[in-house]
Order: C-alpha cells, then structure tokens, then sequence
C-alpha cells in the first residue's frame, strides 16, 4: 500500500528502461515507496540486447529476478503511478482509483495531470533520460552538502 509504480513507454528502448529505473530509485531515496516497471513482457526482454548490456553495467545481473516486468501482477492496490518517455497512462493501468502523481517526459505534452502530478517535467530534449538525472544530481548535490554539516 501507498507504493508508486513509474512506467515507461511501450517501446521498452533503453531510454525508457533507464528513466524508469533512474526516477523510481530517486523517488525511493526521497523517502517514497517507488518501484520501476519494464514494460517489455518478461519472456521478450531478451530481445533488448542493449537493455541487458546496461543492467550488467549497472551490476543488476540477474534483471529476470530482480525487476518487475509487464505481464507480471500488478497489486490491486497500486494506484499510483510515475510516467517517464510518456505523458499519458495507457488504458490498461486506468482504473478508477489510479492517480499520476508525476510525469517526466521529452514529447509534445498531451496536457494531463496537471491537477495530479507532484512532478511534472516536459522538455523538448533528445533523451529522457537527462532529465531524472538531472534531479539525481541536484538530489546528489545536496545530500553532500548535508553530509558536511
């Protein structure tokens, strides 16, 4: 209860696979429940060399246990949700109670969430990806400045 799922889109590219593990693992160090959710069905990742390449490089060597894949059960009482490399939930995940309670993203803004999203980061860049990691280093940045107090 009380967790949030951040999704990628459903292309499941690298940029995709890494914002959403980047922004979830940020989220869960500001004192948040978050988990990440590949949105390539687990039977099907392998076709994501380059995905697997990068999980090794990051250390996440055994990525079929260790993440949480599309196809796998999603909690009934997930209800709220992160969206990265996309700005809108898919039908699917919108059920009643679900809520987008952030949205960070690099295409045309479709304009929702903006009553609901705490986060909400569209910018016109060439990789998603940059912009968690831009709030990872402002994250990082003041955790080290706490540190020398």
């Amino acid at each position: 209860r009380g967790w949030t799922v951040v999704i990628g889109n459903e292309a499941g590219d690298l940029d995709s696979v890494a914002s959403a593990l980047g922004y979830a693992w940020l989220r869960s160090h500001t004192s948040r429940k978050t988990i990440a959710y590949i949105t390539t069905p687990r039977e099907d990742f392998f076709l994501r060399e380059e995905n697997l390449h990068a999980l090794g490089l990051a250390e996440i060597d055994q990525p079929y246990e260790e993440l949480y894949y599309s196809g796998d059960s999603m909690p009934s009482q997930v209800s709220k949700f992160a969206l990265v490399d996309h700005n809108v939930l898919h039908p699917k995940y919108a059920t009643p109670t679900a809520r987008v309670v952030a949205v960070i993203d690099h295409h045309t803004d479709e304009g929702q969430y903006k009553d609901t999203a705490d986060s909400r980061i569209i910018e016109m860049v060439g990789s998603c990806l940059c912009l968690p990691t831009s709030s990872l280093r402002i994250f990082y940045f003041i955790e080290k400045s706490h540190e020398g107090n």
